[in-house]
């Protein structure tokens, strides 16, 4: 990160003042008071390095580098922007009125001379520097003050501030990446909203970084937040934290569907080993992903022999049912059969000397696993 101090080599730049010599010394200014050089003139101060500190600012000039966003000024006189991800806040110029001159006597000078050093803060209710000061970039929004202080020259030793804001973005919109329909699978369901602004721009954002969200199930009062996990619709409120502000309420409903066996794929599993029936024997895909073994889902299936005279005993398959654990679960719909096999022995292949796992996961998106 680059520090946030305007002292670069360039060319000595002087405060340019238009202010009349009549007017210059009915304000205090040294009978010496134009000293014409080169490069612009100075006004001639009995004390310049109070007339400075005491001057006020009249305007000023910031760089939002590289961001569309405007900078502005309030009421107050506090130079305003919006926040722009990685886009930082510099000053580049100030003008400044001497002992309440008119707007004749203004000075314009560069944040960048050599006379002048600016060094940025977080700022106090009363518009003045606190903490450390600022050693990065500045773009995160908050409340903030660049003091510029004259190291060099005429005014050497004065010191002005000049405050500044970056404000959050006003939450407008949001939208569900992905989709915003899954199935029921026992677990609570995530997901991910894209924050969208006034000007309808979207942004990758990250829950508890940028927004934080709540859910209420249609048809419950709309206080009671809870999880996505039942069948069922659900509103989602956003809030914006951090870089932004303001809330929204989705107005496309999340929706959770039952499980629907009879159209669940279903796979039997083979076993071997002792002869006591194995506790999972099958698995089933879920919008896409496997559930077997220990997963939440499981616990809410049970798995019957089709034919219930049956044992299992011999080498062979076997025809299994599955239903919900639990009657008339809302949550669970139809049933579906799967077959497994029992087997003496359990044999394991090679490839090339590599023994062929037993499994293999396909990620669709990369062609690298297909």
């Amino acid at each position: 990160m680059t520090a946030c101090v305007n002292r670069k080599h360039t060319k000595k730049v002087a405060a340019v003042v238009t202010a009349s010599l009549v007017g210059a010394l009915s304000l205090g200014v040294a009978p010496v008071a134009a000293m014409a050089t080169d490069e612009g003139i100075e006004m001639q101060f009995a004390d310049p390095e109070g007339a400075f500190t005491n001057a006020k600012v009249v305007d000023a000039g910031f760089s939002h580098l590289g961001s569309w966003r405007s900078v502005g000024q309030d009421g107050y006189g506090v130079y305003e922007t919006t926040y722009d991800a990685y886009k930082p806040m510099v000053l580049d110029w100030f003008e400044v009125e001497f002992f309440g001159t008119s707007e004749s006597g203004s000075f314009k000078i560069s944040a960048a001379s050599d006379d002048y050093e600016v060094t940025y803060y977080e700022r106090d209710s009363k518009g003045m520097p606190t903490g450390d000061a600022i050693t990065s970039d500045i773009y995160s929004v908050g409340k903030y003050v660049a003091k510029v202080e004259a190291v060099d020259g005429h005014y050497k030793g004065g010191v002005i501030y000049v405050p500044f804001d970056i404000n959050a973005i006003e939450l407008s919109g949001a939208e569900v990446v992905g989709s915003d329909t899954v199935t029921y699978n026992a677990e609570t369901h995530d997901f991910r909203f894209n924050l969208i602004d006034s000007n309808g721009v979207r942004y990758t954002t990250m829950e508890g970084v940028d927004y934080t969200v709540e859910y209420v199930r249609t048809g419950h009062d709309a206080t009671v937040t809870t999880d996505v996990k039942d069948q069922g619709t659900y509103v989602a409120k956003i809030t914006g934290i951090g870089n932004w502000a303001g809330s929204v309420t989705l107005s496309e409903k999340i929706t959770v569907n039952p499980l629907n066996l009879s159209t669940t794929t279903v796979v039997g599993l083979t076993a071997s080993g002792d002869e006591v029936e194995p506790k999972n024997l099958f698995g089933l895909f879920i919008d896409g992903k496997f559930y077997t073994g220990d997963d939440a889902i499981m616990s809410e299936l049970k798995a019957d022999l089709t034919d219930d005279e049956e044992v299992w005993f011999d080498n062979r398959g076997y025809s299994y049912d599955v239903t919900e654990a639990t009657a008339n679960d809302a949550n669970i719909d139809g049933y579906a059969t799967f077959y497994a096999s029992k087997v003496e022995h359990m044999l394991d292949f090679y490839y090339n000397g590599e023994p062929v796992p037993a499994s293999h996961e396909i990620i669709m998106s990369d062609s690298s696993t297909a």
